[in-house]
Parts: C-alpha cells; structure tokens; sequence
C-alpha cells in the first residue's frame, strides 16, 4: 500500500469514529414501529409548514408529508427470503424540481435519510434509519441527489458534486450475513477540457459497517486528490 492509500484509508477509519453513530433515534425524528414523522417547522412560512402536515403510505409504512421517496432499492436484507425495501427519503425542502421548493427552501440542513423497510410477509416496519449516509448537497442531476443501484451481494450509492470541474462517485456496501460494510469507493475526477481522473479505492479489508461510514467520506477523498 502506498503512502496516499494509506492515508485514505487512515483518514476515513478516523472520519467514522469522530462522528458515530448516524442511527436512529435522529434528534428530530421519531420511529414508531411503521411510521416514520418529522418535527419539520418553517420559521416564516406556515404555508410550508402546513405542506409537511400529515401522512401518505408507501412500502407499508406511514410517511411523514415531509419526505418524498427518491431512489428506492427492492432487497432482501435479513435473509428470510422475502423482499424487503432500502429507500432514501428527500426533505421536500431540498428537492429543486418541486414546485414549493424557492418558497419552502430553507439554509438550515434537513438530512436525507437512508431507511431500511422490514417485510415479513403480512406487514412492513421500519429497521433501520440512517441520517448520515446520503449526501445533503443538491446536485441538478439524478433527481436532486444520490441514488441507489442493486448490486449482487450488496447495494451503491451513486452521486456527483460539483458543475464544470465535477467528481461523480459510486460507494458499494457489501451485505456480510446481516450487516453492510463498505468494499469499494469509485470516483471520477474531471473538468472540461482535461483528461478524466478514475480511481478506485478498497476497503474490504478495513471492515468499516454502514454504521460507521458517513457522508464525509467523498470530501475527504476530494481533499487527498487536491479536487
């Protein structure tokens, strides 16, 4: 291993235990079993704030009005061999396309959540919600933000930062028995004009879980390859 990767791999290693653990319980967000709320006030609008009132059902659960379904993943996750759901949930508020977006908009960060739906053939429940996985930058591509793609044994985030000079990444969590641990992170570096920069970084072997990672990570890779 070289001195960069060794680096990479020590600075991310630290970024996950600096900022553990994105889990639930969120300070403003509460599980109950299938529903999922949010504590959402807008400081000038009650416009805004009546728009995050409410619930709608989706995979089984109740949703708070707050969120909106981005990309969503049908995966079996505890192995009982029937399809469960991974889904990422986008505060309304950080959704450019929408039309209540410029009014509702707000500078204070309402995290994107990561959120893990439990089927076991006659009702859905939430497992697991992760507030610090998915990117909270607004991207005017892929529907504002990250999404997910099935992989074999595993599941990516998929994302870019950046207009002009741009970084787009994949993140791969490989499933081992219950549990996701990070495998690989491949990220493209390029700016008009100039030669496009891939590299792919390995952490198999580092056993870094979902529970560790955060969404640090990719700036702190950007920061290494002087991005």
């Amino acid at each position: 291993m070289n001195i960069k990767n060794f680096l990479v791999s020590f600075l991310l290693i630290l970024i996950a235990s600096c900022t553990k653990k994105g889990v639930i319980p969120l300070a403003n967000n509460k599980v109950k079993n299938d529903t999922l709320k949010s504590s959402y006030f807008h400081p000038k609008s009650g416009y805004c704030a009546d728009l995050a009132k409410g619930y709608y059902k989706k995979f089984g659960i109740l949703i708070s009005n707050f969120y909106e379904v981005g990309s969503f993943i049908p995966y079996d996750f505890n192995n009982d061999g029937v399809t469960d759901t991974i889904a990422i949930l986008n505060p309304f508020t950080s959704i450019p396309m929408t039309k209540n977006f410029s009014e509702c908009y707000s500078k204070e960060v309402n995290d994107r959540l990561l959120v893990f739906i439990k089927n076991d053939g006659s009702r859905s429940t939430i497992y697991k919600v992760y507030s610090n996985i998915v990117s909270n930058e607004i991207s005017p591509a892929w529907e504002g933000g990250e999404f997910l793609k099935s992989e074999k044994d595993g599941f990516s985030l998929i994302g870019d930062k950046g207009q002009g000079c741009k970084i787009e990444y994949e993140i791969f969590m490989k499933q081992s028995n219950s549990r996701f641990f990070l495998n690989n992170i491949k990220i493209s570096f390029y700016c008009p004009n100039k030669k496009i920069i891939e590299k792919k970084y390995n952490y198999k072997d580092e056993k870094i879980s979902l529970d560790d990672y955060n969404r640090n990570v990719i700036d702190s890779l950007k920061t290494i390859n002087n991005f």
